[in-house]
């Protein structure tokens, strides 16, 4: 698979995760083991992005790094987006951000939106 389109690929399996975490929200309070699923989830898929946009970058990233990035992506992703990309990676930190917010949000108020639709 080419490697942009792998990129592209776990860019929207993130967004899509991101859905499902607000759908979770809403209808569960408490679901320890699709949190459990949901987190190794998003480390597995924040790790593999690393890997593969330095891949892309040309820049060498060390598998320790990675492994920080698994165990500790929200502040080790930001990171790496500004050791790679320089003041580009700040604009990008702060689109990440608007990004789980919106894609968050939809999840949950699409699911409010489905459950309200139901019970009438």
């Amino acid at each position: 698979m080419n490697k942009n389109r792998f990129r592209i690929t776990l860019i929207v399996i993130i967004a899509c995760l991101t859905i499902l975490l607000g759908v979770r929200t809403t209808i569960w309070q408490d679901q320890q083991t699709f949190d459990l699923f949901i987190s190794l989830a998003f480390s597995i898929a924040f790790s593999l992005l690393c890997k593969i946009d330095a891949a892309i970058l040309k820049k060498q990233v060390l598998r320790v790094f990675l492994a920080f990035v698994f165990f500790g992506w929200p502040v080790m992703f930001p990171l790496y987006l500004i050791w790679s990309r320089g003041l580009k990676g700040i604009l990008l930190n702060l689109g990440t951000v608007i990004g789980f917010i919106i894609l968050f949000g939809i999840g949950s108020i699409s699911t409010l939106m489905i459950i309200q639709g139901l019970q009438n």
